[in-house]
C-alpha cells in the first residue's frame, strides 16, 4: 500500500513540477514580450518627437 501511495505521490509531485515549469516558461515569454514592447514604445515615442522637431 505505501509503495503504490509513494508511486502516486511522485507522480503527482512530477506533474506540478512540470505546471510550475510551464508557468515559469509563460511568465518569462510574458516579462520578455512586455519589455520588448516597452522598447518598441519608447522607440516610436523618440521617432515621432524627432519627425515633429523637424517639422518646427
Amino acid at each position: 500500500m505505501k509503495a503504490t501511495l509513494f508511486k502516486e505521490l511522485s507522480k503527482r509531485g512530477k506533474d506540478f513540477q512540470g505546471r510550475i515549469d510551464v508557468y515559469n516558461t509563460i511568465r518569462e515569454v510574458m516579462n520578455t514580450l512586455s519589455e520588448y514592447s516597452a522598447y518598441v514604445g519608447m522607440f516610436t515615442l523618440l521617432s515621432v518627437d524627432q519627425e515633429q522637431t523637424k517639422e518646427v
